[in-house]
């Protein structure tokens, strides 16, 4: 399940849009929802752009994400 997390935080990562079904599509039993953690991650990513020029904040911020392997 995380594999498919991941690929949706890659998604959040590179500035693309995640449809309402890719959230439903995940569930995990403990912990925020995973649509909690992609859109609060989003606006992470919004505020080290801002405070880091090119992309190093963000690359940065994902460089403390778990590998999906």
């Amino acid at each position: 399940m995380y594999a498919k997390f991941y690929e949706l935080l890659k998604k959040v990562f590179e500035c693309q849009d995640i449809e309402e079904i890719e959230y439903s599509k995940l569930h995990f039993e403990s912990g925020l929802s995973p649509e909690h953690i992609l859109k609060v991650i989003k606006w992470l990513f919004i505020e080290q752009d801002i405070a880091y020029w090119n992309y190093s904040g963000r690359n940065m911020t994902w460089g403390l994400v778990p590998d999906k392997n």
